[in-house]
């Protein structure tokens, strides 16, 4: 498939082949898989029964964060591995990860200390891979009240700054399905499950089609879950009982 084929062209090379995963949902999930698989050479359509991008993905905080959070939880593989993650798109899609400040003051008299902040941002930016999308810093009252002067100076004692990265979810969606689309995966939207029947090895998929209002008919070996919010709703719309609702590619549960 090529980003320029039709509509109608994906429809028919979807009904006419057996897919290697069919992917419910067209948000960051979806479209990750979507990438994902198709890079590792496997015949992929992924769906969405409105645009791509239109539900969580479209209502995000807009950060790439390392789980800063997490790191007083001491959970210290799960901010490796986000931090990095977060280099990687930064690295790959500059335009998709901007550096984003951030300022937490401190106060005397809470459990957030200046001294142990300033350790934390610091171990922070070292498991980013030592180049965060800033290098961290630690304030004096002085300087977080020249930066931040309408913070209540009560009690205040400074302040540490870090970055996490800021994108445009939606078009973040958009850029990694476009991706998806040259390594060869099929991305066709306004197409809403409506049932889905595992005989044998493949899984036999009814599609509606809302820009017609005509049913589609898939096989495909696997298929992927990825539709967030609207997840739990399959349990209902689905015919067999070994239906996948996780939103990570599986052959049969």
């Amino acid at each position: 498939m090529t980003p320029s084929e039709s509509r109608a062209t994906q429809l028919a090379n979807a009904q006419g082949e057996v897919l290697d995963l069919l992917i419910i949902g067209g948000g960051i999930v979806g479209s990750g898989i979507a990438r994902d698989a198709a890079m590792r050479g496997l015949r992929i359509l992924v769906i969405d029964q409105h645009d791509f991008a239109f539900g969580t993905s479209s209502r995000s905080s807009r950060l790439l964060h390392g789980g800063l959070r997490y790191l007083a939880q001491g959970r210290l593989k799960l901010v490796r591995e986000a931090s990095a993650e977060k280099m990687i798109l930064h690295r790959i899609a500059p335009h998709l990860a901007e550096p984003l400040p951030f300022i937490f003051p401190t106060y005397r008299g809470t459990e957030w200390k200046r001294w142990k902040l300033g350790i934390g941002v610091k171990i922070y930016d070292l498991l980013c891979g030592k180049s965060n999308l800033g290098k961290s810093s630690v304030l004096d009252r002085a300087g977080v009240l020249q930066l931040l002067p309408g913070l209540s100076p009560e009690n205040l004692t400074g302040a540490v700054r870090y970055f996490d990265g800021f994108t445009n979810d939606a078009r973040l969606v958009l850029d990694t399905l476009r991706s998806a689309s040259h390594a060869g995966a099929m991305a066709l939207n306004y197409l809403a499950l409506v049932s889905a029947n595992r005989q044998g090895d493949l899984w036999h998929c009814e599609l509606e089609d809302h820009a017609d209002g005509g049913r589609v008919k898939i096989r495909a070996r696997a298929v992927a879950n990825a539709a967030g919010a609207w997840a739990p709703g399959f349990a209902a719309s689905r015919e067999s009982n070994d239906f996948c609702q996780t939103t990570t590619c599986c052959n049969h549960c």
